[in-house]
């Protein structure tokens, strides 16, 4: 009887133990790290594109960037400038836009760096006589260097003299399309002078004279192509107002910047878990102290600062998403923090932590209520501090 007893005992404590170890060895594991923090504009997907609204940068990006001595005034001209109320309704919208200007004008700038250069090889080519490597010099800049030409000649800087009796023979084919814009045709070259885009009280100005540089090229006359190049020459391609329209699209872009946290989410366990896609950043601030800017004044951080961020699921904010971690497996997440850097009411404090020596972490809640899952810590100088966050 007794045996029996003891079997008996022996078996359910076998069970007992059996089912703790079961449980040990599947339960969930979790454990997040952070791979990435910085402050930076939040950009709209690139596959999205053709479903943002384009036509401002369409229409008249394009055209300031080309013409760089009316740059700042076509700029303030936008419509997401004077009238910015319903871009802030869309930011990924607005947001997109400035970014792609920003772009742009940094290769606007990129290419005017190397304009003296490029002029003194289209000059050396046409005292050589070397025509093909005239046009295969200037057809990857025509659309920088017909802007400014035509900049010029709206303002009355600029014109060509010619008389189309002594141009010589005809070398390549010249066109004008439907819209009256004219083109020329060399070797597998083509080259474009489109004028009729230009406001109406201007056309009766640049018509002419695209009409006449085209004949130039499409005569190739050495002649004519010297009054352009000896023009050029004089243009002052380090022009200030690239600089102020990156300034004012750098102010704008800082409105839209937000904290973004990369990391990965392991769960170590055999059953998979599932977290709150909602958490919080938590910058370890207490204690630290800062000299208040325009202010003789030194600030004290009496706690930690703590911002609501939510994962982003297919480039979207997701404040009640669930993330499912897979036993023995690993998800990568992104979150974002819920407002715009500006809109933190610890914006001030937040800047001057840059750079220094305390630490962030990022926590998230459990579904099953079994407690909040920390990340590491990681040090807030990792941070990516740049100009889009002063």
């Amino acid at each position: 009887m007794g045996e029996i007893v003891i079997g008996l005992i022996g078996a359910i404590l076998g069970g007992i133990i059996g089912t703790v170890l079961t449980f040990v060895l599947t339960r969930p594991k979790l454990s997040i790290s952070i791979s990435d923090t910085l402050v930076e504009p939040v950009q709209p997907d690139p596959s999205d594109k053709k479903a943002l609204a384009r036509k401002i940068f369409d229409r008249k990006a394009i055209d300031f960037l080309q013409v760089p001595d009316g740059v700042l005034q076509t700029f303030w001209n936008c419509d997401y400038v004077t009238k910015p109320d319903r871009f802030y309704q869309h930011p990924s919208q607005y947001t997109f836009e400035l970014i792609e200007i920003m772009r742009d004008n940094e290769m606007v700038k990129l290419l005017h760096s190397g304009m003296p250069s490029l002029l003194k090889e289209l000059k050396r080519t046409l005292h050589s006589d070397l025509m093909e490597d005239f046009f295969v010099a200037w057809h990857p800049f025509n659309h920088v260097l017909w802007g400014e030409l035509l900049g010029a000649v709206r303002k009355g800087e600029f014109d060509l003299v010619i008389d189309e009796i002594k141009l010589g023979e005809v070398k390549n084919r010249m066109f004008q399309d439907d819209d009256g814009d004219y083109s020329v045709s060399h070797s597998r070259y083509v080259f474009y002078f489109r004028w009729t885009d230009k406001a109406k009280a201007e056309k009766e100005v640049v018509e002419p004279f695209a009409k006449k540089l085209a004949l130039v090229f499409a005569h190739e006359n050495k002649e004519s192509l010297r009054q352009v190049i000896n023009y050029l020459e004089k243009v002052n391609w380090e022009d200030p107002a690239l600089e102020k329209v990156s300034k004012t699209v750098e102010e704008e872009l800082r409105r839209f910047s937000k904290i973004i946290v990369r990391g990965v989410i392991s769960n170590a366990g055999r059953t998979p878990v599932s977290i709150v896609g909602r958490g919080q950043l938590v910058i370890q601030s207490k204690g630290f102290e800062y000299q208040r800017e325009k202010i003789n004044e030194v600030k004290r951080i009496h706690d930690d600062i703590k911002i609501d961020v939510s994962v982003m699921k297919e480039n979207l904010l997701e404040t009640d998403l669930t993330l499912v971690i897979p036993g023995g497996s690993a998800v990568a997440f992104e979150a974002h923090s819920d407002f715009f850097t500006s809109q933190l009411p610890h914006f001030e404090e937040i800047h001057h932590l840059f750079g220094s020596e305390r630490h962030v972490f990022v926590k998230f809640r459990r579904i099953d209520d079994r407690g909040i899952v920390k990340s590491a810590i990681k040090q807030f100088c990792e941070f990516k501090r740049d100009e889009l966050f002063q």
